[in-house]
């Protein structure tokens, strides 16, 4: 194609460049497809390309993926959301190609543009549409037979994730304030974070009555359900919802996702967002649910959103173990500071402006695009 994409697929893929440029050559299925330029976005994972095919710009998207996610991620995509009708309401894959040792994979999307939730999150109708999206996934796959090959290839998101995560960090954590080496300053850090993970080491036992009496019946979780994961893309007859980046799926509780999801977005407007939720919700489960209060809601995601602390905790503390010297403990200043300034997703009390995005969003669902073939009735 050119000596342009060659230079950017050796950059960003190594060891895999070439297979990588057979199988874009496959799924542009042209003669001679003018490349145009290379985006990389941060972190270097992920890697836009830009081509002209035919006289018509095409876009696509290289994401590399460690082995056990690109595992995952393929499965949601190729199995577990066609099995419930939505399949088109995942990313648009086109190809795959493993590294030869084995240590990675590169998975080749179709892009879809800058269309993410994160950048159109003012606009009721693409909230609601996406969290229709959202409640649609959960409901379609609340006792679905397939969570058990879920939780097998992904993670159980549930009072496991929380208890290993805080067992984890705290074992991690320890064996940094044993080294000899370690500074005073780093290890007065890991000592105050210590005694957070021993705070929710006792409270497991309360967090977990609570999970079981109102964390409902388990489903299938994106789990980093972020609005940067969600695209929203207005069509000809309204708007179309995708998740994407589906590499930390798992099996749990809808808080779990809910709560990373609500935190996107003002606290005045999370209300009237999780109200819609559960109407789409009732609207396509086989069975009711006793919904939590909002006290109870503020349990469930209070948990979620420690043990996703805990867990991050985990891989920087490790990141120290293994000779990174700085980058880890700022990450470590910054957890302690996310730690303290948590506060309920749901506000204690409805705020004046709760019942407006409640009211938009219902108007709003009038022009919301069916999902997975089924008509989107409000």
């Amino acid at each position: 194609m050119s000596e342009g994409l060659d230079r950017a697929l050796a950059s960003f893929a190594p060891d895999g460049s070439a297979a990588l440029r057979r199988a874009l050559a496959r799924v542009l299925g042209a003669s001679e497809p003018r490349f145009l330029g290379a985006d990389p976005l941060p972190r270097g994972r992920v890697l836009r390309l830009r081509f002209e095919v035919e006289g018509k710009s095409r876009g696509l998207v290289v994401k590399r993926l460690p082995l056990d996610r690109a595992h995952r991620e393929r499965a949601v995509v190729e199995r577990w959301l066609p099995r419930v009708g939505l399949a088109s309401q995942g990313p648009p894959l086109l190809a795959t190609v493993a590294e030869r040792a084995g240590r990675c994979a590169w998975f080749v999307y179709e892009d879809l543009g800058d269309c993410t939730l994160a950048m159109r999150a003012a606009d009721p109708a693409c909230v609601r549409a996406a969290v229709e999206l959202v409640a649609e996934l959960h409901a379609r796959f609340t006792g679905h037979a397939l969570l058990g090959e879920a939780r097998s290839l992904g993670a159980d998101l549930g009072m496991p994730f929380y208890s290993a995560s805080v067992r984890d960090a705290t074992r991690a954590l320890e064996a940094l304030t044993r080294s000899p080496s370690l500074a005073r300053e780093p290890r007065t850090l890991c000592e105050r974070l210590l005694a957070r993970l021993a705070l929710l080491r006792a409270e497991e036992a309360e967090r977990r009555a609570m999970l079981e009496a109102w964390g409902g019946p388990e489903t299938l979780l994106h789990g980093d359900l972020w609005t940067i994961n969600v695209m929203v893309r207005s069509t000809v007859r309204s708007i179309e919802a995708r998740l994407i980046d589906w590499e930390r799926a798992g099996v749990g509780p809808a808080s779990y996702d809910l709560s990373a999801f609500l935190l996107r977005f003002p606290a005045q407007r999370r209300a009237g967002i999780l109200s819609c939720y559960q109407d789409r919700y009732e609207q396509r489960s086989t069975g009711g649910r006793r919904w939590p209060k909002r006290s109870e809601w503020n349990s469930l995601f209070d948990t979620a959103e420690r043990a996703r602390l805990a867990n991050s905790m985990l891989w920087r503390a490790l990141a120290a173990l293994d000779g990174y010297e700085d980058w880890p403990f700022e990450d470590l200043e910054w957890h302690e500071d996310a730690f303290a300034a948590l506060e309920p997703v749901l506000p204690a009390e409805p705020l004046a402006l709760d019942a407006e995005p409640e009211a938009s969003l219902e108007r709003a669902g009038r022009r919301a695009q069916p999902i997975g073939g089924r008509a989107c009735d409000t």
